[in-house]
């Protein structure tokens, strides 16, 4: 939610819907792998239906343009807030 929204007082009660799902064999991961990897990288959460941390972003299944650009840039590895982030989002 932007500053503008949240000043005007709105309020998004519905989750965005996407296609888009984590790899079977992530979901399928037990909760404390999960947990190492956040450990490991001092991931922090909380709430409810968190998303798994995914490590690469070949797994987060980026288009592969996007994985040749980020290649391209130097970039082979997400950082943290990647890897809980993008999944989230």
């Amino acid at each position: 939610m932007s500053v503008k929204e949240m000043a005007k007082g709105i309020i998004y009660d519905d989750p965005i819907k996407t296609s888009w799902k984590p790899p079977r064999y992530i979901l399928n991961m037990p909760s404390t792998r999960h947990e190492r990897v956040r450990k490991k990288f001092h991931i922090l959460v909380d709430g409810d239906g968190i998303p798994a941390p995914i490590k690469s972003f070949r797994e987060m299944k980026l288009p592969p343009a996007f994985l040749k650009g980020l290649k391209k840039k130097g970039i082979v590895h997400p950082t943290p807030i990647q890897i809980q982030g993008i999944p989230t989002v």
